[in-house]
């Protein structure tokens, strides 16, 4: 495994949370690594430092010629905490990690009430 080039490596636990475990590796100081999760029951997500939806986003955006500031994100676990630092404008889920809610310049609806929609709604009247 290690002699192929590797995106992300993923960790689990079945004794430990998601916020537990990156806690840990947090604490750990590994100055190289991007550490976060998603939300999946004691699984961690670990990827080279700055390999983030930021950076997808913002190569994309750089290559069609678009600002961070014409951009808006919706994000709602500490994996998206880039992005919406990234974007122009961006909006946590009302049901988001504390994490992701800190990072996002505004909230709205939660998932299950159709969040983003009502944004889009707001943002194309």
């Amino acid at each position: 495994m290690w002699r192929l080039p590797l995106v992300k490596v993923l960790g689990w636990s079945d004794r430990r949370t998601a916020d537990h475990m990156l806690e840990v590796i947090r604490s750990l100081d590994l100055g190289d690594v991007e550490s976060t999760h998603s939300g999946g029951a004691g699984l961690v997500e670990l990827s080279a430092a700055a390999v983030t939806k930021a950076g997808a986003l913002a190569d994309f955006c750089r290559s069609c010629g678009v600002s961070a500031d014409d951009v808006i994100a919706f994000g709602d676990m500490p994996n998206d905490v880039p992005m919406l630092e990234w974007a122009g404008r961006s909006w946590a889920m009302a049901n988001a990690h504390p994490e992701a809610r800190d990072a996002a310049t505004a909230i709205t609806g939660s998932n299950d009430n159709d969040g983003v929609a009502q944004v889009l709604e707001d943002l194309f009247a």
